[in-house]
């Protein structure tokens, strides 16, 4: 008789997996992420507005150093590459529903444009967009560079949910 109820609360206690990030590429070559994340927007824009623990989100940022530009943000950030690490600086700046990175320099990018926008669909729920258009100057397929970019944006957005989860 008390195996019965023991297995059912297990079966009910466990955590809802994180939601699923869903990633389109459009025929720019821009990334579209989305993901509906269980807390406020008030909540996802607090995480999101400090640009160092934002771009923490990625796997791929090895550092970053933010500096303020009047409402804005320089950021140098050193991020994984295939055969080395790669460097660029750029400059972010809040927008009316989140915030826009845009490429200042880098020899190791010809362009790096992302907007981050947080929509509530309710109180307690809110939809995360990150688009991004990302060119950089390695000699790799397509393909191959495309799958490594799908491949970290989606472990990002899933960081991002799962973070802010946690702060609940």
């Amino acid at each position: 008789m008390f195996i019965l109820p023991f297995v059912a609360s297990l079966v009910f206690a466990q955590e809802t997996p994180p939601p699923e990030p869903a990633i389109t590429v459009q025929a720019d070559g821009t990334y579209v992420c989305r993901v509906t994340v269980a807390a406020s927007a008030e909540e996802v824009e607090a995480l999101l507005a400090d640009p160092v623990a934002a771009a923490r989100l990625s796997p791929d940022v090895l550092s970053i150093q933010a500096n303020p530009s009047g409402p804005c943000q320089t950021l140098t950030t050193t991020s994984r590459g295939m055969l080395s690490a790669l460097k660029f600086t750029s400059k972010r700046c809040p927008t009316a529903d989140g915030w826009h990175e845009e490429l200042v320099a880098s020899e190791d990018f010809s362009e790096f444009d992302g907007t981050w926008t947080v929509s509530a669909v309710d109180p307690s729920t809110t939809e995360v967009m990150y688009e991004l258009t990302t060119k950089p100057n390695l000699p790799v397929p397509d393909a191959v560079l495309r799958q490594g970019v799908q491949r970290s944006l989606k472990t990002m957005l899933r960081n991002l949910a799962d973070r802010v989860s946690r702060l609940r």
